[in-house]
C-alpha cells in the first residue's frame, strides 16, 4: 500500500504566505488612520483615553513680575467599545494532499494542496469584513452595535449641490455636472471641514463609479482632466489624494435623496486626535492537527478589532448624491 501524501512544511508557508499578503487596495479602511494597537489580543473590549487640551497663554509686559501665570490642563477621559473576530477559514482533505502529490509527480499543475482560489477568497473574505466594521459599523438584527467612520455620531454631513442638468435626483449626480460643478463639490466639502481653522483635509475616499467622471476633460479647450487637475493642486486641495472604495457606493452607504439610495465621496482629516483603527490582534493563519479518523484538517484565517474611533467627529465630511442606484 502506498504511503499517504502529507500536508508539508512548504505547504503550510505557501498557505501563511499568500493569505497574509493583502492585494493593493484591498486594506483600504485601514490606510486612512493611524492603527492603535495597544489593546491585548486576549481582550473582550478596548478602552481609549480622549483628552482635550483647556488653558491658555498669557501676556504680560516684559519687566513685570506676576505669579498668576495659567497652567495648561487637559480634559481626559476614557472611552471604548467592543471588540470583534473577523474568521474565515477551509478545510484541507486527504484527497486535497493526495492530488497535490500526483501534480507534483508530474510537474504539471500547482504543488499546494490548497488552490489559489481558496486562499485568495480568504483573505479577501476578510478584508472586506474589516473594511466593512471599520467604514460602516456593524448591525445584528437591525440594532447597530458598533458605529463606522461613515455615520459616526457628529460628523458633518450633507448633499452635493444640485447644479446638473436634468431635474430632481438628476442634478446632484458627478455624470450631469461639468467638470466645474465637480470641483465646485470638492471645495465646498474642504470649506466645511477646514473652515473653523480646527482640521486640514488629507484626502478624499470617492466611489470607483464616481471616479470615472473624474476623467473627462475640463472643458472642449483643455484636453486636462478633472483628476488631473485636482492632482496638479493636490497639496492644496487633498495631500493623500484620491482613495478609491466601493464602500461608498449606494449599495452599501444606505443614504437616500428622496426615494433614491445614493453614493457619495469623504473628506478626512487623518490626525490621531481626530480617528484610530483599534487592532487587538492582525490577521494570523492558525491550522488545526491532521485527524486521521476523518481524514482532514482546518485551516483559518482570524483578526481581532475594534473598527474605528472618532475622537472629533468635525474632522469628516461626507458628501451624498454623487451617483445613484440604476433604475429597477
Amino acid at each position: 500500500m502506498a504511503d499517504k501524501a502529507v500536508y508539508r512544511k512548504a505547504d503550510s508557508e505557501y498557505v501563511q504566505k499568500v493569505i497574509l499578503t493583502p492585494r493593493k487596495n484591498e486594506l483600504v479602511a485601514r490606510t486612512i488612520f493611524k492603527i492603535n494597537e495597544d489593546t491585548p489580543s486576549y481582550s473582550h473590549s478596548y478602552t481609549v483615553e480622549h483628552v482635550e487640551d483647556t488653558g491658555s497663554a498669557q501676556v504680560i509686559e516684559s519687566g513685570v513680575r506676576s505669579n498668576d501665570m495659567p497652567f495648561i490642563g487637559e480634559k481626559a477621559g476614557s472611552q471604548g467599545d467592543k471588540l470583534f473576530v473577523i474568521r474565515a477559514g477551509f478545510t484541507i482533505t486527504q484527497d486535497d494532499l493526495d492530488q497535490a502529490e500526483a501534480r507534483r509527480q508530474s510537474g504539471k499543475g500547482s504543488e499546494y494542496p490548497v488552490r489559489d482560489k481558496r486562499l485568495n477568497g480568504t483573505r479577501r473574505f476578510v478584508a472586506e469584513q474589516e473594511n466593512k466594521v471599520i467604514l460602516h459599523g456593524l448591525k445584528l438584527a437591525g440594532k447597530t452595535i458598533k458605529q463606522g467612520l461613515f455615520n459616526w455620531e457628529g460628523i458633518q454631513q450633507d448633499n452635493v449641490a444640485n447644479t446638473g442638468s436634468g431635474s430632481g435626483i438628476d442634478k446632484y449626480l458627478f455624470k450631469n455636472k461639468t467638470p466645474e460643478q465637480i470641483l465646485n463639490d470638492f471645495i465646498d466639502a474642504k470649506a466645511q471641514l477646514e473652515g473653523s481653522g480646527l482640521y486640514k483635509a488629507a484626502g478624499c475616499l470617492i466611489d470607483d463609479e464616481d471616479y470615472m467622471w473624474l476623467l473627462r476633460p475640463i472643458s472642449n479647450q483643455n484636453s486636462m482632466t478633472t483628476l488631473q487637475w485636482l492632482l496638479s493642486n493636490q497639496d492644496l486641495m487633498f495631500p493623500r489624494g484620491f482613495i478609491r472604495t466601493k464602500d461608498l457606493s449606494h449599495k452599501f452607504l444606505n443614504k437616500k435623496i428622496g426615494s433614491d439610495l445614493v453614493g457619495g465621496f469623504c473628506l478626512f482629516d487623518d490626525s490621531s486626535d481626530v480617528a484610530e483603527i483599534i487592532l487587538a490582534s492582525d490577521l494570523e493563519v492558525k491550522e488545526s492537527l491532521w485527524d486521521d479518523f476523518d481524514g482532514y484538517m482546518k485551516v483559518k484565517a482570524e483578526e481581532k478589532l475594534g473598527g474605528i474611533h472618532v475622537y472629533k467627529p468635525k474632522g469628516i465630511v461626507m458628501r451624498y448624491g454623487t451617483h445613484k442606484a440604476p433604475a429597477a
